[in-house]
């Protein structure tokens, strides 16, 4: 199979999705119940992951006590902002006296703190001092990446069912094998959209998650560090490695030349019969 293993270090470009339909959908998928204001979620250790996931954006996390005072005046603070930017994120809260493994996990040691998660990533910065509604929506909009709003994406899901087939599209296929958790994959994550988006109608790009596909990880015979990973093919064909940008204006440039060496390839092919 044709690999080619990449540092994906140098391209970060983000976006954020509607922050209460996304909460919506996860309350009936997961159950996740509403915190003491309509636009705050409790957040758990079960569900936390699913909360704090890169489709979701920015994501505020307030851990609190119930029997401290400064987190008692700070919840209604915490539900005013989560009212005003509940189109730009998603508010959460932790009672950290029941949720002790998660208050562990975040480092914990003071009530109320807060947490704040960017496209699945723990995010520095955020001030302690920063406890009124006003505060708290300014650092929001300070912070917010670009490309608020939802950004369709032109990528197909690749399963060991459906692989074969989606390979064998016709045209120039790109498929992406990742790890959701991995900190290389979910840098990549907006790159690949970004140019799957930009392609669209011209190139199919697959994208194939090996936490859910095992087969699919051991058959391409690598560890999940090494990922992600991408294979390009030309109806069905393995061709040669990608060694090229990192960069989605890079993958576009390459895309296009391959575009090109195939119709100069299919003319050649047809003015030789």
């Amino acid at each position: 199979a044709t690999v080619s293993v990449l540092n994906w270090h140098t391209h970060t470009h983000t976006h954020t999705h509607n922050a209460m339909l996304r909460a919506l959908l996860l309350f009936a998928l997961l159950g996740v119940a509403l915190g003491d204001h309509r636009d705050v979620i409790w957040g758990t250790r079960k569900h936390f992951d699913r909360l704090i996931a890169p489709e979701n954006g920015m994501v505020m996390v307030m851990f609190f006590a119930p029997w401290c005072g400064h987190s008692k005046r700070m919840s209604p603070e915490w539900e005013k902002a989560a009212g005003t930017l509940k189109e730009k994120a998603m508010f959460v809260k932790v009672d950290s006296t029941k949720e002790q493994a998660l208050a562990r996990k975040y480092s914990i040691r003071s009530y109320p703190s807060v947490r704040v998660f960017i496209d699945g990533q723990l995010t520095e910065g955020y001030p302690p001092t920063c406890k009124k509604a006003g505060c708290i929506v300014e650092w929001v909009e300070n912070n917010m990446l670009p490309h608020h709003g939802p950004q369709p994406t032109e990528v197909l899901e690749g399963t060991t069912e459906n692989l074969d087939e989606l390979t064998h599209m016709p045209g120039l296929v790109v498929v992406k094998f990742y790890h959701p958790q991995t900190s290389n994959s979910k840098k990549f994550r907006p790159i690949y959209d970004e140019a799957a988006n930009a392609l669209k109608g011209r190139v199919t790009f697959v994208k194939v998650d090996v936490s859910k596909e095992p087969k699919i990880l051991k058959g391409l015979n690598l560890r999940t560090p090494q990922l992600p990973i991408l294979h390009y093919y030309h109806h069905g064909k393995v061709k040669t490695e990608y060694n090229e940008g990192k960069t989605a204006a890079e993958i576009i440039a390459w895309a296009e030349k391959k575009l090109t060496e195939a119709s100069a390839e299919e003319l050649a092919e047809r003015d030789g019969r």
